[in-house]
Order: structure tokens, then C-alpha cells, then sequence
């Protein structure tokens, strides 16, 4: 989430961090927070933990944060008052409301109002091992098959949060996997609109 943060919103000053009180919530915080800390220099962010606010209270306090500032949402499934809605639900509605980009390592929250993040994938993962099986069940040994080395994981953006936030999606590394791209005829019909123009300029 950092390399991402860092390529296309290198000013941020003050990172918001909300999660849930339930034991995953807090297990996938702390992974968080550890990872950030290795690979960000300590005094890159300020770190501020908002798990303890009421829902109502986020929806409020988020619309007044500053453009140097990010959320990244991590496994929020019941408010600290006790509402329960599907998380995509939760991030809408901060998404609706927040002046600022949310970023998350939840894949499910991908096109739901994050503007991206790394993501360990089911779907990668579950291939990888569906290769796995198919390859011991046509007699492999499973102790003589190599470890994967496919990567699992991969960094997403979301094109309609990048224009919301007016933020470059060619500053995105080469590979990041973007969804609700608005479509260019131009950029996708390049070479034959060249070509189209070059031949009536000739003519």
C-alpha cells in the first residue's frame, strides 16, 4: 500500500488508519503497521488509529481531513457502536464523503470506492494450487514439486477514484492492474486515427 501511496500521492502527511475491533481487525492492523514500518522511514507519516470512533463519527470527521492526508481501510466489519453492514458497504459510504483517496489490502473492497492496494488474490492463489493438485493427482510426488513461485499478490488501482481525487494514473507502476478505466477512442484507436488524419491532411 506504501509504494503504491508513494507513487501517486507522495505528500501525505497524516495516514488514518480504521479497522474493526474483532480479532482479525486488530491481527490485520498490526501486520499492517509492522509492514509499513519496514519498508517507510519512521518519520514519513503520522500514524493516527481510528478504530475507536463510532461509524457516524467517521462519516463526519473524514469529510474534514486535509489533502495531505490518506485512510487506508483494513477488515471493517462492525462499527465500534455495533453496526453491522458488508464491508463494501462501510467503504462506500466513506468513499462517498471523504475529500481523501482510502486505500486497503482488502481485494473484496477493489471497485468499491478504495482507491487501490495490495492484494493477495483468491483467485491467483486458488490456481496456484488447483496446478498443485492437478499435478499430484497425475502421479507427482508433492515432496518433489518445487515451491511457487508465482507471485499471489498484486497492486490494483481504481481509474474513476484516480480522476475523483484528480490524481495521475501514468504515475501507477507498469503492471498495476486497473479497473473502471474510462475508455479513450483516441488512446484506443491511436494508430488508426494517425493514420486516418495523415491520409486527409494529404488529400
Amino acid at each position: 500500500v506504501s509504494t503504491l501511496m508513494d507513487r501517486i500521492q507522495p505528500n501525505i502527511h497524516n495516514l488514518y488508519v480504521i479497522h474493526d475491533q474483532s480479532e482479525s481487525g486488530i491481527n490485520t492492523s498490526n501486520k499492517f503497521y509492522q509492514a509499513l514500518e519496514s519498508v517507510t522511514p519512521t518519520d514519513k507519516y503520522s500514524t493516527l488509529d481510528w478504530s475507536d470512533k463510532p461509524f457516524d463519527s467517521l462519516l463526519k470527521d473524514v469529510r474534514n481531513l486535509d489533502k495531505q492526508s490518506a485512510i487506508v481501510l483494513i477488515s471493517y466489519n462492525i462499527s465500534v457502536d455495533g453496526q453491522v453492514l458488508p464491508p463494501e458497504m462501510f467503504c462506500r459510504q466513506l468513499s462517498d464523503v471523504s475529500p481523501v483517496p482510502i486505500y486497503s489490502v482488502d481485494e473484496f473492497l477493489f471497485g468499491n470506492g478504495i482507491i487501490g492496494g495490495c492484494f493477495l488474490s483468491g483467485r491467483l492463489h486458488g490456481e496456484q494450487v488447483a496446478k498443485l493438485g492437478v499435478q499430484i493427482l497425475n502421479g507427482a510426488d508433492a515432496d518433489s514439486i518445487p515451491h511457487v513461485v508465482e507471485a499471489t499478490a498484486y497492486t490494483g488501482a481504481d481509474d474513476e477514484m484516480l480522476r475523483k481525487y484528480d490524481l495521475d494514473k501514468h504515475l501507477l507502476e507498469p503492471g498495476t492492474v486497473i479497473v473502471n478505466e474510462q475508455f479513450s477512442f483516441f488512446e484506443t484507436y491511436r494508430t488508426l486515427v494517425l493514420v486516418t488524419v495523415t491520409i486527409i491532411s494529404v488529400l
